[in-house]
Formats: structure tokens, C-alpha cells, sequence
């Protein structure tokens, strides 16, 4: 096996970061950020606990993908999480659901609780809807270390999109504070035009960027 240069090196987690951020699309809605301000709890989103938070489209979508904050023990990473998208908390029409590998799982920061906060990022989705409100619902996460995954709190601070910050509920206790999310993907009027999906034409071009690097790791690597 052949030392791989320090270019490669380093090239390659950019290469990934963009990619990832390709796929899972554009900002639709942000419920504001996580930060040491605002961390006030957070709620458990496995073993039998759901939590489940409301957020509005401007315009017909589709949604690609989202991010959320989740605490975690230290050293722990979330491998799936199961989620809905409905038209009521926890229930109503179901427009969207599934059970998936998180794309991403990067430390942020320590909390002053001790847990590791962490943005897990899920994407693949295709999920089309009509302006208006909608609930992501999370549960049944699944961890490295089969321990408890909570749903960073931050009560909307920081966030900006319309209808923020959330309205939220946890399924044993009713009505909660918000939590940290975003809602990724794309415009339908965009996709119907077939000339503003810039992320789109981006994963055009990343894609043979990777089979080029994907070739020449092969080549360092037998």
C-alpha cells in the first residue's frame, strides 16, 4: 500500500462535505441554531419517546432531507432514526415516512451536561408538498451504544424562517419547547422550470469529481 499524498488527504472530506450538501438540497426552513445560549434541555427521541415539532412551507416543496441536533453520550453516534412528516402532531395525514441511516453524524460541541452535541443530518427523502404547515416527527433512534438520543432544545433562538420558532410536543407529556432543525430540498415550481435547481446541476458536477477520486484512492490503495 502506497502513502496517499497530503492533497488527497485533505481534499477529500471537502469533496464528501459538498457532496453531501448537494444532495440534501436547499434551506426551506430553519428553526434556529444550536448554541450554548440556548440550550436549555433536551428530549429523548428513542425507547418509547417521540417528539414531534411543527414547521411552515412557503411555497410548494419538496423535501429532500433535514438536519436536527441531537445530544448524545460522549463518543456515541446515531445510525438511524425513524421519522414522519404529517399533517398534525404525531398523526393526521402521514405525507412521508420512513426508518434511515443518518448521512452524517459531526460533534458540535460539549454541552454543560456533559453530553456530546452533535448535528445529525438525513437525506434521500422525496417528499412533495403543498405551502403550508406541516409536523416532523422523530423516534426510535438507534445509537452506537444503545443509550439514550435526545432532540437538542432550543426554544427557536436564533431562527429566522417563517413560523418559527416550532410549536412541539412530546408524546408522554404533551406540549414542549422547540428544538433544533432544519427542513432541506427544493422548490417544485424550480424543478418544473428545470432551470433554477442549482444543487441539482451541482451533483451533476460533483459526480464524476468522485469517481475521479474514488480511481485514484484504488490506485494508492492496491
Amino acid at each position: 500500500m502506497r502513502k496517499l499524498p497530503a492533497w488527497l488527504v485533505l481534499l477529500f472530506p471537502v469533496v464528501v462535505t459538498i457532496a453531501v450538501s448537494a444532495q440534501s438540497g436547499s434551506l426551506l426552513y430553519e428553526n434556529g441554531v444550536y448554541c450554548p445560549g440556548y440550550c436549555h434541555d433536551g428530549w429523548q427521541i428513542n425507547q418509547g419517546l417521540a417528539v414531534s415539532d411543527s414547521f411552515v412551507l412557503t411555497k410548494d416543496s419538496r423535501v429532500t432531507g433535514f438536519d436536527f441536533w441531537a445530544w448524545e453520550f460522549p463518543g456515541d453516534r446515531v445510525l438511524r432514526v425513524q421519522w414522519s412528516i404529517t399533517s398534525s402532531e404525531f398523526g393526521g395525514i402521514v405525507y412521508g415516512s420512513g426508518s434511515v441511516p443518518v448521512s452524517h453524524d459531526g460533534f458540535i460541541a460539549l454541552n454543560e451536561w456533559g453530553f456530546d452535541i452533535d448535528k445529525v443530518t438525513v437525506f434521500g427523502l422525496n417528499v412533495a408538498l403543498p405551502s403550508g404547515t406541516y409536523w416532523l416527527n422523530l423516534q426510535n433512534a438507534t445509537d452506537e451504544q444503545h443509550l439514550a438520543v435526545f432532540w437538542d432544545e432550543n426554544s427557536g433562538g436564533g431562527c429566522h424562517s417563517l413560523g418559527c420558532p416550532s410549536l412541539a410536543s412530546e408524546n408522554q407529556l404533551g406540549t414542549i419547547p422547540s428544538e433544533t432543525f432544519d427542513i432541506q430540498g427544493t422548490n417544485l415550481s424550480d424543478e418544473e422550470s428545470g432551470g433554477n435547481d442549482s444543487n441539482s446541476r451541482t451533483g451533476l458536477l460533483w459526480g464524476p469529481v468522485l469517481i475521479g477520486l474514488a480511481a485514484t484512492l484504488r490506485r494508492f490503495v492496491l
